[in-house]
C-alpha cells in the first residue's frame, strides 16, 4: 500500500508540473495618454506576428479593454492574418500569417488598459 501511495504522489507531482509548464502568460497592460492625444480621435493598432517562418504557433487574446470610448473596427489590410473580434468584447490573434494586424477607432481618454493573454507552443 505504501508503494501505491508513493506512486500516487509522483503521478500528482508530474501532472502538476506538466500543467504548470503549459500555462498561459497574462499581462495587465495600461497606457497613459496625454496631449496631443487626450480627447482626440485616433486608431489603436495591434499586431501579433510570428517573427520568422520557423516560429511555433501561438495565440494572443486582448480582453477587458477600458478607458477610451471605442469606434468602428478599421477594415482589414490585405494579408492581415487571422484576427477576430473587437476591443469592446475580445480580440483573438494567431501568429499563422506574416502580418496579423488589428486596428480600431477610439477617442483617447487619459488612459486605456486591457488584459493580454499569450498561449501556445511558442509561448510555453
Amino acid at each position: 500500500m505504501r508503494q501505491f501511495a508513493r506512486f500516487g504522489y509522483i503521478l500528482a507531482l508530474t501532472l502538476f508540473l506538466s500543467v504548470s509548464a503549459q500555462s498561459a502568460i497574462i499581462y495587465e497592460v495600461s497606457v497613459a495618454t496625454a496631449a496631443p492625444l487626450l480627447g482626440n480621435p485616433g486608431i489603436i493598432n495591434m499586431q501579433f506576428n510570428p517573427g520568422d517562418i520557423s516560429a511555433q504557433p501561438a495565440t494572443a487574446d486582448v480582453t477587458s479593454f477600458t478607458g477610451s470610448p471605442l469606434g468602428a473596427v478599421e477594415p482589414s489590410l490585405p494579408g492581415s492574418g487571422v484576427v477576430t473580434g473587437d476591443l469592446g468584447s475580445s480580440v483573438h490573434f494567431t501568429n499563422t500569417a506574416g502580418l496579423n494586424d488589428f486596428a480600431q477607432n477610439a477617442t483617447f481618454g487619459s488612459f486605456f488598459q486591457f488584459i493580454l493573454t499569450l498561449d501556445g507552443p511558442a509561448i510555453n
